[in-house]
């Protein structure tokens, strides 16, 4: 297990990308993943490598008892 932050559990609205550097900089070693079928899995990927952050939870497009 590891620190992670999910940003949107604390109030922040930032967008996912700018809380990279936030969850870096306050010492998080991850963030959760909003996931968006229509970006590339390699994106975040990049996006986390950039920041030096592993993957947390994931928020995925849909409810999962619909």
């Amino acid at each position: 297990m590891f620190p992670c932050l999910n940003p949107g559990n604390i109030g922040i609205s930032l967008e996912w990308k700018d809380c990279l550097p936030l969850a870096k900089q306050f010492g998080f070693e991850g963030i959760d993943v909003p996931i968006d079928p229509q970006v590339p899995a390699s994106w975040y990927q990049d996006q986390l490598a950039q920041h030096g952050l592993k993957p947390g939870g994931m928020g995925l497009p849909f409810h999962v008892l619909d």
